[in-house]
């Protein structure tokens, strides 16, 4: 938990159909990214769930419930 402005992120790994790799936050929203922050995703089958956005690149107050790639 927490707010964590400027941040790069990268998130890297390769998940199969029945055993996808989840970046998650502890709390759902309670991990606040500010600033310049970006999350870059590279693989397959990845989850990323609860964080928020507010600012950083790309629109404002974004969250970000569950995004599968």
């Amino acid at each position: 938990m927490g707010t964590y402005s400027n941040e790069d992120i990268i998130f890297t790994d390769s998940g199969t159909q029945s055993n996808s790799i989840i970046l998650k936050a502890e709390t759902p929203g309670g991990v606040i990214l500010n600033g310049s922050s970006k999350l870059n995703i590279y693989g397959s089958y990845l989850i990323v769930e609860g964080f928020f956005w507010d600012g950083g690149e790309g629109e404002s107050k974004r969250s970000l419930d569950m995004m599968k790639i």
